[in-house]
């Protein structure tokens, strides 16, 4: 956040409205605001942060903020702060309060309003939300940016938990603390793993087995389906004959009937189709007739109306045209001496700008004389403070000529830190290499001591294994050659005479084979063959092995080849780096002699530094008063211009007058004038406006007479024409009545009135004819069918019965069939979904029980702690840069195992101490040193181009040597794109800052900055 320009009006000692235009303070990198205590300094930071949050450090809520804000002289507190944040967009804070005028004690709610600056116009915004703008709450912003009076060492002081809560919300530490989300996705793997459980024991009772036997029943049901099917096919030959001949039987008494029902019809077919002939007859020559007769009559009777209707219009506009006329006749007189009176206006127009002009000239001649005299000041100071800074450009150069340049300097600190570079990262590489090489000798050793030939173990192994299966095969055969005597020994036993043989059949056994006893060796058998199997695995075992110490060996090799490259490339980066060393007086391998004449020719550069300073100082000076004389002898110049400017226009006036003398006015006021020409420029106004509305409303009424004249000399032609047309009708009518034999039209509008739907009877009639024509030929057809066929119910019903009970056995054995076949498909389906679900688990079980891990190491923000605790060790170091330069190297900042500061002393061989016991300078310099640092982090996290932040104490508390040191790191702020502002009451740090503002207390007129 960068401070451009702040307004204050009524808060605090602020009685009159002062403004700030930081724009100029931060332009030198450090500057200061100055007074006495009490003259209203912190007053500017309190007004900062309440313009942003509305909150102050030194009064809350419960201390009347508003009231005691504002001062008591005052009804009125006005707050605008213009700034930049780190995205480079303008914006404006404004805050307003108003007193109550009835009650002195009742302040008003503020009004609150932020502005964005777009395209050089500030547009209110729709919040208030300045943490939302820069990024930091009011807290951090008073830590960080604006550090208020009494409250520079909180930071340093905070406990661990607030400070981790501070540096959480500033480096957005938030994204480190994953508990809740972990926690939520460790729910949901958790319901997710319930579901499929739950999900999984409704598969318990789907099993390969059930899927075998419901298979097997398949086929049973489909050779006795296939059965059924023949014997219903034989049947149905049969019944399908026989129900044809029952359907056209049925068909031929069915359209008997209809037959006789459409001849009972026929006659009331006819009655319509004559109707149907007169109406369409009737409709042809009269319905246009009709229709156009009555619209006729319609039409005559509308163009009567409005007739009548346009007649009276047309008489109102003749009489208000004759009014208007008599009224403008009337008014002509005055209007035909407008001219005159228009001229007299514009003459009493110039007199009156004569006089004002010549009171100007009068002021215009003091002026210049004042002007004179501010030049000829101004001329003398400039020529003093030249001489100054002559003198001071030369003591500059002479020091300029003892010093290195400082980009010399620059190039060779970084030629020494990238040689030290270069020298680590050779040694890293060799260590690595070296531990690497004792890694892949040490597994070399364990290969050699488990007897493991990794080059070749893929053919022993396959020759061991193929050798286990020949001896299992031979084992197999025995195996099998036992049990079969075993078996023989078993039927053996089991004959008897009389009995049947259970291999031939036999019942009688002459010679019964004696078998001996294989127990015994089926024994050794079974041992053998588990032997194998055990065999088997130790070479699955001892393969693996061998796999696992083959890649092992293999990752190392290429790793080793990997270390060799980077160490031939470090060498080759120091070898490069090393030819690049070119500067004369100095050598590579003397870094100490270096960092000597560097620490010298940086004593110089601070001589030169503090001589450019106040050279810098001279030259704004000499800037600002070159600016003031230029502008002093440009508005001299402005004012002799500006009077002879005047001159000419009373000359130029004058001759412009036309009717009025000047010298009949010369001795009147200018108000007097002013007014008079007012007055008659009204009267003048009012006869043209008269004028000017009366001409324009007789053109209008004489335009509206004309048109409704001609309107009504239309209507007479077309009421004319209209009576013509109805007469001819009248006789067309008459004629076609008599052609058909009526006498009266009201006899043919009876018939048409029936609207009888034409297309809808013309259909129904032929439909009817069709339909009796259709019938008398299915009857033709069906007698001629059935005329050599026999046909019997009884008959029919038997086939009839034996086809339905033949059609419900097959029927019930496709159903069950189709069942049959559904439930393995659904079997089918549950069994890979069962698959599918145990993979399923399988892979969410493992997520979980790593959520479980992931959650325990996240819990109560062990993470965020953890991490916050790297960026305050990162603090510390940044810090100690400082610090320690401005201890003298006496002190440095540490974080303890409880993530505290605290000090180690040098002085006492290096043993810490807690920070409370620093003295109050000492207090100030860590505070400072950490401030620095913490603004660094906050730039580098904002990726702002420059960082800002005020200091409101302090200088107070340091030994002059101190002050030297700490003024010297600030002003070394510049060259990083810091801007430090310095708020004290220390009078000597005037000389010393680049910019300074001060605050003077008027016993009056309250706190004024100059």
């Amino acid at each position: 956040m960068i401070p451009l320009k702040l307004t204050v009006e009524g808060i605090y000692s602020y009685q009159e409205r002062q403004t700030i235009d930081f724009a100029e303070l931060t332009s030198g990198g450090l500057f200061g605001i100055l007074g006495g205590v009490g003259s209203g300094k912190s007053s500017i930071l309190e007004a900062i942060t309440y313009a942003l949050y509305g909150r102050t450090n030194r009064l809350g809520n419960n201390d009347r903020r508003n009231y005691n804000m504002m001062n008591l002289k005052s009804n009125r507190m006005y707050v605008e702060f213009d700034f930049m944040n780190h995205d480079n967009e303008v914006y404006r804070a404004t805050r307003e309060i108003r007193r109550n005028s009835k009650n002195f004690n009742d302040v008003r709610s503020p009004i609150v309003q932020f502005y964005k600056l777009h395209n050089e116009d500030w547009t209110p915004m729709d919040h208030s939300n300045a943490e939302e703008l820069i990024g930091l709450s009011y807290q951090n912003f008073t830590r960080t940016i604006i550090i208020p009076q009494g409250q520079f060492k909180e930071f340093l002081e905070l406990g661990p938990t607030d400070r981790t809560t501070m540096l959480k919300e500033i480096f957005q530490l938030h994204r480190y603390d994953l508990q809740d989300r972990v926690g939520s996705l460790r729910n949901a793997t958790t319901v997710e793993l319930n579901t499929l459980e739950g999900r999984l024991m409704e598969y318990e009772s789907v099993s390969e087995e059930d899927l075998n036997t419901k298979s097997e029943n398949l086929d049973e049901l489909v050779k006795q389906l296939d059965i059924i099917k023949k014997e219903h096919e034989g049947l149905d030959v049969k019944y399908q004959l026989w129900k044809g001949l029952k359907d056209d039987y049925t068909k031929l008494q069915d359209n008997k009937g209809t037959h006789e029902n459409l001849l009972r019809q026929l006659p009331d077919i006819k009655a319509r189709q004559e109707q149907l002939q007169t109406y369409e007859r009737l409709f042809a020559k009269f319905d246009r007739l009709i229709a156009d007769y009555k619209r006729s009559v319609s039409k005559a009777n509308d163009l009567k109306r409005k007739h009548d209707d346009t007649h009276k219009i047309y008489d109102s506009f003749a009489e208000k045209l004759k009014l208007k006329r008599d009224e403008l006749e009337k008014l002509m007189p005055l209007f035909n001496a407008l001219p005159e009176k228009r001229k007299e206006e514009s003459d009493l127009v110039l007199i009156s700008q004569i006089i004002g002009y010549r009171a100007e000239i009068e002021k215009k001649k003091e002026r210049q004389l004042k002007g004179a005299d501010m030049v000829n000041n101004a001329e003398d100071i400039l020529r003093r403070t030249t001489e100054s800074i002559k003198t001071l450009e030369l003591k500059v150069n002479q020091f300029s000529n003892q010093r290195y340049e400082s980009k010399v300097l620059v190039e060779l600190d970084g030629w020494y830190t990238q040689n030290e570079v270069c020298l680590k990262a050779i040694d890293k590489s060799e260590k690595d290499l070296s531990i690497k090489k004792k890694n892949l000798e040490e597994l070399l050793k364990e290969i050699e001591d488990k007897k493991i030939s990794i080059e070749n173990y893929e053919s022993q192994f396959n020759d061991a294994i193929s050798k286990l299966a020949e001896r299992e095969q031979k084992i197999n055969s025995q195996k099998d050659d036992f049990l079969l005597k075993q078996q023989m020994t078993e039927y053996a036993s089991a004959l008897h005479d009389g009995g049947a043989c259970p291999l031939c059949g036999s019942t009688e056994h002459p010679n019964i084979v004696s078998v001996e006893d294989v127990s015994q060796h089926l024994g050794v058998v079974a041992s053998e063959l588990k032997k194998i199997s055990e065999e088997r695995d130790a070479l699955q075992t001892m393969r693996n092995l061998a796999v696992l110490l083959a890649n092992q060996k293999q990752e190392i090799e290429l790793q080793l080849s990997d270390l060799k490259n980077v160490l031939i490339a470090d060498k080759e980066s120091l070898v490069k780096h090393q030819s690049k060393f070119v500067w004369e007086g100095f050598r590579a391998d003397d870094r100490s002699g270096f960092e000597e004449k560097k620490k010298e020719s940086y004593a110089i550069e601070k001589q030169i530094a503090n001589l450019n300073k106040e050279l810098g100082n001279l030259r704004r000076v000499e800037t600002k008063q070159r600016q003031d004389l230029e502008k002093y002898k440009k508005l001299l110049d402005e004012i002799k211009n500006e009077e002879e400017a005047l001159l000419a226009k009373i000359e130029a006036n004058r001759s412009n007058l036309k009717v009025v003398s000047f010298d009949a006015f010369s001795e009147y006021t200018h108000e007097y004038i002013v007014k008079h020409s007012l007055n008659l420029k009204n009267e003048n106004d009012k006869i043209e406006n008269d004028y000017n509305e009366l001409n324009s409303k007789i053109v209008n009424l004489d335009k509206q007479t004309e048109t409704n004249k001609a309107i009504l000399d239309e209507l007479n032609r077309q009421l004319s024409s209209a009576k013509g047309e109805l007469e001819l009708l009248k006789k067309d009518i008459a004629t076609q009545l008599s052609a058909e034999g009526y006498d009266e039209l009201s006899s043919v509008e009876d018939i048409l009135a029936t609207k009888l739907d034409v297309e809808k009877e013309r259909n129904e009639i032929q439909q009817f004819q069709t339909r009796l024509s259709v019938v008398q030929d299915r009857i033709e057809t069906l007698d001629a069918k059935l005329k050599a066929v026999s046909y019997d119910n009884t008959q029919f019903e038997k086939y009839e019965i034996e086809w339905i009970e033949s059609k419900k056995r097959l029927d019930d054995q496709n159903n069950k069939v189709v069942g049959l076949r559904l439930e393995i498909q659904t079997l089918t389906d549950r069994l890979k979904e069962k698959q599918q679900l145990l993979v399923q688990h399988g892979g969410i079980s493992k997520r979980a029980d790593n959520l479980n891990l992931m959650f325990n190491l996240f819990r109560g923000q062990g993470f965020v702690q953890y991490v916050s605790s790297i960026y305050l060790a990162q603090l510390c170091e940044h810090a100690n840069v400082r610090f320690r330069r401005m201890t003298r190297n006496q002190l440095m900042l540490q974080i303890n195992e409880n993530n505290e500061f605290e000090i180690v002393d040098y002085l006492n061989e290096g043993r810490t101490r807690s920070v409370k016991t620093l003295s109050g300078g000492q207090s100030f310099q860590v505070s400072l040193s950490l401030a620095l640092a913490l603004a660094e982090s906050v730039q580098t996290n904002a990726k702002a181009d420059k960082n800002f932040f005020f200091i409101d104490e302090g200088f107070g508390t340091q030994d002059l040597e101190s002050v030297n040191i700490v003024f010297e790191t600030l002003l070394n702020l510049n060259k990083e794109n810091k801007i430090v502002g310095i708020i004290s009451h220390v009078e000597e740090l005037k000389e010393r800052i680049p910019m300074t503002l001060t605050v003077e207390k008027d016993g009056e007129r309250g706190s004024l900055i100059r």
